[in-house]
């Protein structure tokens, strides 16, 4: 293995594919879900986007530079999110926005090329939080900012009276609940994570 950097990316696809033919590597996808609180009741929950599959090696910084990459290069789908609050009184002044992929995707390759600038002050800044953050993080949080701002900017929500977002990052097996389309998932405590499920 020490020589796998020599190897090609489609051979190391391969033997990645071995490997998991025989139990040694583990395929999956990620998903990232937003989570909207308005006010003390009411709240939606939304499934921003799903990668394609890849392996994890189970260091969160490596396999979030491999899901940082799938996004940044388009390998992911989206859909459209469910238009009504989870949780209360439905109201369709406060639907949820839809995030545009491309700029998604360009999100994404900032964060990447920045990743060790985000890593460190992402760290930094959670130090007494005892949290292991990281550009992963910084990305899916940012995601949340970005889609405030849509609601802002398409008048649903003054600036001082926006829904306040969370982010969950899930990287589990394909077929995994967390992935399921069109379905609300509930983001136990903790939120603001990246979190592996069997």
């Amino acid at each position: 293995m020490k020589h796998i950097l020599e190897y090609e990316e489609h051979e190391i696809r391969d033997l990645l594919g071995d490997l998991e033919g025989v139990g040694q590597s583990r395929p999956v996808q990620t998903s990232i879900w937003l989570e909207y609180l308005y006010g003390k009741a009411p709240y939606a929950i939304s499934k921003i986007l799903t990668t394609e599959k890849f392996y994890a090696s189970g260091d969160k910084d490596l396999d979030s530079s491999q899901v940082l990459r799938l996004i940044s290069e388009g390998k992911f789908s989206m859909e459209n999110p469910t238009r009504e609050i989870f949780k209360g009184k439905a109201s369709t002044s406060a639907e949820i926005p839809e995030l545009i992929k491309r700029e998604i995707e360009g999100t994404a390759k900032a964060y990447l090329s920045t990743k060790d600038l985000h890593n460190s002050a992402y760290k930094n800044r959670n130090l007494t939080l005892g949290e292991d953050k990281n550009f992963l993080d910084a990305f899916a949080h940012y995601l949340g900012l970005m889609s405030n701002r849509i609601s802002i900017d398409r008048g649903d929500f003054e600036e001082d009276d926006k829904p306040e977002v969370h982010y969950k990052v899930y990287i589990a097996p394909p077929g995994s609940d967390c992935h399921k389309d069109n379905n609300f998932y509930t983001l136990p405590n903790p939120v603001d994570v990246v979190e592996y499920k069997d």
